[in-house]
């Protein structure tokens, strides 16, 4: 006759997929980081000429901003799709697998994803889209030859840097805990 299985193995079913999928968002995120460490020094010291774009200093910021505002959207897709297979499984286990033992680590996990699913809102929803709006504006306004308005889609585009790189490393450093308590909840139950 077959058995059931444990509890907690149920329990760490749930939490596999929420392990990974934490572990893949960080890499993510660490990686464009890295990229990005690398192609603006990189573009500095080639430093490049753009065509059309005479009436703007700094080419060289511009042309790896362009390259990587590519990266950072595809980066923000696959951190998407990463929380959103953290959450099912998350839910999933909440409501399928038996009741936990340790409530608290199950609090400490919530908080970690929900606060996780709320920087990750803002930046994919709110700042990401004004960062790209003002990029791609910035190149017109210049292309237009409106550089006085380009330069102020460049200062907008500024002001949000910031912001967007605070919010990057709260993703990186909440993935990185959301997969460590996950895999530390599987461990723990084997």
């Amino acid at each position: 006759m077959p058995t059931k299985p444990a509890k907690d193995a149920v329990s760490a079913r749930f939490r596999m997929p929420q392990g990974v999928a934490f572990g893949l968002a960080a890499g993510a995120v660490v990686t464009i980081g890295v990229v990005a460490a690398i192609a603006f020094p990189t573009m500095r010291d080639l430093n490049p000429t753009l065509p059309g774009l005479e009436g703007l200093d700094d080419h060289w910021m511009l042309a790896a901003g362009m390259i990587l505002t590519q990266g950072f959207n595809a980066t923000s897709t696959i951190v998407g799709v990463c929380l959103a297979v953290a959450s099912i499984a998350f839910v999933s286990e909440v409501f399928f697998a038996p009741r936990p033992r340790q409530k608290l680590a199950l609090a400490v996990r919530s908080i970690t994803l929900l606060a996780l699913l709320a920087v990750f809102a803002h930046n994919w929803g709110v700042v990401q889209p004004r960062m790209n709006t003002n990029f791609q504006n910035l190149f017109a306004s210049a292309r237009s030859g409106d550089f006085d308005a380009a330069r102020t889609f460049r200062a907008a585009f500024g002001a949000d840097h910031p912001a967007a790189g605070r919010e990057l490393g709260a993703i990186a450093i909440l993935s990185f805990a959301g997969a460590i308590l996950s895999g530390f909840s599987v461990a723990k139950h084997h």
